[in-house]
């Protein structure tokens, strides 16, 4: 019998899933509360929005995770599709690219209960 194998880098763990959503909420948070701008409805620009996790995961992390994606050569928008080491890396991207947009730093949690 002929077998064979093919190396697989893990996929991201369920730690890792919670700690992204965790900055997520964290980072809304600590963009409402330094004043970042409000999100402009799509349908009427004079009501905003203010910052949600889901708003942060959809309008910032996302377009993060498919620019670096399409470096990695299998482009898209789901997290679950990476590996650990690169969801670590769009972590860290989207805290340094709101960092030096806004000047808002939401470190990446880490140890925490979530």
């Amino acid at each position: 019998k002929e077998h064979t194998y093919t190396i697989q880098k893990p996929a991201r763990t369920l730690k890792q899933n919670a700690t992204l959503h965790l900055l997520f909420r964290r980072m809304a948070n600590d963009l409402n509360d330094a004043g970042a701008p409000d999100i402009p409805h799509p349908f009427n620009p004079v009501f905003r929005m203010k910052w949600t996790e889901d708003k942060v995961k959809e309008l910032l992390f996302k377009p993060y995770l498919w620019h670096l994606s399409k470096e990695w050569g299998k482009q898209t928008d789901n997290s679950s599709d990476c590996t650990t080491e690169q969801l670590s890396e769009v972590m860290q991207a989207l805290v340094d690219g709101v960092n030096q947009a806004v000047g808002v730093y939401t470190p990446i949690p880490t140890n925490e209960r979530y």
